[in-house]
């Protein structure tokens, strides 16, 4: 999903270029695209959040488990 978000973005990003130099900055096609592209960054950037949080969530519950591991041989 991160990968199709990154390439959808940098295909836009291209297409907006063209049209902004064809069109010039502030035409509503370049100005619509540009706010195609906020969007699917919003996205990769909460989809990029929660998969650090998961991983981070898992490495808690790992250390966890190890920790109680190490309690449990100390008993």
């Amino acid at each position: 999903m991160e990968k199709e978000l990154i390439d959808k973005i940098e295909s836009l990003r291209g297409k907006m270029e063209l049209e902004a130099v064809k069109l010039g900055i502030n035409h509503p096609s370049v100005i619509e695209i540009s706010q195609k592209i906020d969007k699917f960054h919003t996205k990769l950037v909460k989809l990029q959040m929660e998969k650090r949080y998961r991983q981070k969530e898992n490495s808690s519950k790992i250390f966890e488990k190890l920790v109680n591991t190490f309690d449990i041989a100390l008993l």
